[in-house]
């Protein structure tokens, strides 16, 4: 139990840098990072650079079920040498496909697959087909149970939303 909680809090603060780095403002001074020590973070939920008003996001990307959607039949490519499809939906309480989101950082859904011990990593972006299904062709690599966390924006909802499973 203590190592799925370490790996779901690994995955959450790896997610939340990889979204800050997809910001499209333009860092004021490339030469330099600055970091700063983290506060407490009241009223601040999102990434920086991730501006989604107050309202927090729904999910937190370690529960395949949040706020009435659910990250329903995901399938992998068996680990090989070399890239393979990965498909997915997102699915509301009714278990209909969604199939209209809201555009974010130029993208209708960003996708992380993060091997459960953190070797690694693909941030992707698929494409939505007709039916419902989001597809990506990805290269796993090593063998290993993935984690695989979909943030994105439903139609009429004004907030993202961070769904995961392992897979």
């Amino acid at each position: 139990m203590r190592r799925r909680t370490v790996t779901s809090l690994a995955v959450g603060a790896l997610i939340a840098v990889v979204a800050g780095g997809c910001s499209s403002e333009e860092p004021q001074d490339s030469e330099r990072i600055v970091l700063s020590p983290a506060s407490d973070g009241a009223g601040h939920t999102h990434a920086p650079g991730q501006e989604h008003g107050d309202a927090a996001p729904i999910g937190d990307g370690t529960k395949e079920s949040a706020g009435g959607y659910t990250l329903d039949d995901v399938h992998l490519p068996a680990a090989t040498r070399g890239p393979g499809e990965m498909s997915f939906r997102i699915v509301d309480r009714a278990g209909r496909p969604v199939t209209e989101y809201v555009e974010e950082q130029t993208k209708l859904l960003h996708l992380y697959v993060v091997r459960e011990d953190l070797s690694g990593f693909r941030h992707v972006h698929p494409t939505l087909g007709d039916d419902g299904t989001w597809r990506a062709p990805v290269d796993l690599g090593e063998p290993g149970p993935w984690r695989v966390v979909a943030e994105f924006t439903p139609t009429g909802v004004d907030r993202p939303v961070l769904l995961g499973t392992t897979a």
